[in-house]
């Protein structure tokens, strides 16, 4: 499982700093409705492909949560001690060990806590779990501790540039140390996971693309459970510290990823990391967390991103059938025949168009032109005749017209006439 945290937290960093993607992008709709898609293990990108399987829906919220602590707590980070702490609001309860803590090298530290399953205060590990089911939380959740050393104890000697967290206006549970002062703030990340089965369909770009059930019911796939699936997205970030690329240059802070994840990267291109002499003051920056809405959105890649080392089919257990799109040709035109059947059909459109405007033309054949040329012939008086002398009806005496011709004559100024021959 580490190897695949360490892999999930690289891949969260190159789709988040580096903006490129990895594998599969799974395309929305909605600015507020992501989807985590599991992927056949051999499918290439450039493959197109269709299959029925179950899908993860997140539409993720983060925000600092206020902690049980109403009252200054005591800390001392240089026993082997830990803080429990709870989050009512999330249904969390986490232990912060001394070990993990350290303010007198630095103001400020930021630490991804780990989900874990039978957290004890005893062995002083830092850690989260649900305060119910004393396990992994099957809700998702994620969990980062934003704390801020205030007082002589806090002071930098190194020389080191430091960062100073603005943390005001957010919920802080304050402790006392020698000397000083410590302030915690946790940010809580929620993805809201929910799993329903749909169509995917790969376009062979690298696009995976949710089709809309449009009002059908599909049959769960099996391929993903909703219990674990909590639990997988909670310890998705675990290695995130430590393993999203760079460390940033300033100790206690993580990676570079991780910052640009709290405070934007317009704020952190604004810190230089660079070191002063020692004897002079060292350089202090101040940071204010961005807004929960750019993290969240941040949150949001970093989860997909590091979701698909686990949904490429390498950890499932079940299988669900698919469906490999082919090229199938329905006819042939080579460049050649192209050329001759435009050439061709430019000039049947010239001799149309010449013919509609030709000298010469005859009236439009009408019942109108019939009824004339009938009136002026003698073929009515004809047809009486012949009934009236040999006794037969309309059709046997058309039947006994045989061969006989209809023409139309035109004399001189006489109108059209018709004539039986």
């Amino acid at each position: 499982m580490s190897g695949s945290t360490e892999k999930a937290s690289s891949i969260a960093y190159v789709e988040t700093s580096v903006g490129v993607t990895y594998n599969f992008a799974a395309h929305s709709d909605s600015n507020t409705t992501s989807y985590i898609i599991p992927t056949p293990s051999e499918l290439a990108t450039t493959t197109s492909a269709r299959w029925l399987s179950d899908v993860i829906t997140i539409n993720p919220s983060c925000s600092f949560a206020k902690s049980n602590v109403t009252k200054p707590f005591s800390f001392n980070s240089t026993n082997d001690t830990a803080l429990s702490f709870s989050l009512p609001d999330t249904g969390i309860e986490l232990i912060i060990s001394s070990n993990d803590v350290s303010p007198t090298s630095y103001y400020s530290f930021i630490e991804y806590i780990t989900p874990t399953t039978g957290l004890n205060s005893a062995f002083a590990l830092t850690g989260f779990q649900n305060k119910t089911t004393q396990a992994i939380p099957s809700d998702g959740s994620s969990v980062w501790l934003l704390a801020q050393c205030i007082g002589i104890a806090c002071e930098n000697t190194s020389g080191e540039q430091s960062i100073y967290l603005d943390l005001s206006g957010l919920p802080v549970a304050q402790g006392n140390i020698p000397n000083g002062k410590i302030q915690f703030v946790f940010l809580h990340c929620l993805p809201h996971p929910t799993i329903a089965t749909h169509e995917i369909r790969s376009d062979g770009k690298g696009t995976l693309t949710v089709q809309p059930d449009g009002g059908r019911s599909f049959r769960r796939q099996g391929n993903l459970d909703p219990l674990q699936v909590g639990m997988l997205l909670s310890a998705a970030l675990t290695d995130f510290q430590e393993n999203a690329g760079p460390q940033y240059p300033i100790s206690g802070l993580g990676t570079q990823a991780q910052m640009e994840f709290i405070f934007g990267k317009n704020q952190m291109a604004l810190v230089s990391g660079q070191t002063t002499d020692t004897n002079g003051p060292a350089p202090v920056t101040t940071l204010a967390p961005q807004s929960l809405s750019d993290i969240t959105a941040v949150y949001t890649t970093m989860l997909q991103a590091a979701a698909k080392v686990y949904m490429t089919g390498t950890l499932g257990t079940a299988y669900v059938p698919g469906r490999i799109s082919t090229s199938e040709v329905v006819f042939d035109s080579s460049l050649p025949h192209v050329m001759v059947s435009t050439f061709l059909f430019i000039v049947l459109s010239l001799l149309v168009v010449v013919a509609h405007f030709r000298s010469g033309k005859e009236r439009k054949f009408t019942l109108f032109g019939v009824a004339a040329a009938l009136h002026r012939s003698g073929i009515p008086a004809q047809f009486a005749q012949m009934k009236a002398v040999q006794g037969l009806s309309e059709e046997k005496l058309v039947r006994s017209l045989g061969g006989r011709v209809v023409s139309m004559n035109k004399n001189g100024d006489d109108p059209h006439s018709l004539h039986l021959s």
